[in-house]
């Protein structure tokens, strides 16, 4: 348990994860600009030159900016996610997944519990390619209620 604290204070210690998402996209940023202007290039398997470009530049914010919502539109589990996260919020804020996840601990033996979230597991990705979203904080959910740690 000693690990585990430590791991929590150090997490404790991280700013919110928005604000790493920013520091991230501006860390991307930076090394566009850098790497664009000592011309660095690559040439992919079909023997195209692929260029860096500044994402600075107003070139650079403009195709951001463009193909911004095709990036979105063609990144497939993205709708999965999102549905998926707004159903559990939802849950979430309307006590139905208090509930279905005390009825279920009532219902199920602790032993029980880590095979059973196993079955969940494959159910989920048989059923949804990103059924591990959904599953790993409804697992969550499951092993705090039975007052055991999600953590291990």
């Amino acid at each position: 348990m000693k690990i585990l604290n430590t791991i929590e204070k150090l997490g404790n210690k991280l700013p919110d994860p928005s604000i790493l998402f920013i520091f991230g996209t501006f860390f991307v940023f930076i090394l566009s600009m850098v790497i664009s202007n000592s011309d660095v290039s690559v040439t992919d398997i079909s023997g195209n030159k692929i260029i860096i470009n500044n994402l600075f530049s107003s070139h650079g914010i403009w195709w951001l900016l463009s193909t911004m919502v095709n990036n979105f539109i063609t990144f497939p589990p993205l709708g999965i996610v999102l549905v998926g996260m707004l159903g559990i919020g939802l849950a979430e804020k309307t006590g139905f997944l208090p509930a279905l996840l005390h009825s279920i601990i009532t219902k199920v033996h602790k032993r029980m519990l880590t095979p059973m979230v196993m079955l969940l597991g494959i159910l989920s990705s048989i059923a949804l390619d990103a059924g591990y979203v959904v599953l790993i904080p409804l697992a969550a959910g499951l092993y705090l209620s039975a007052g055991r740690s999600p953590l291990l």
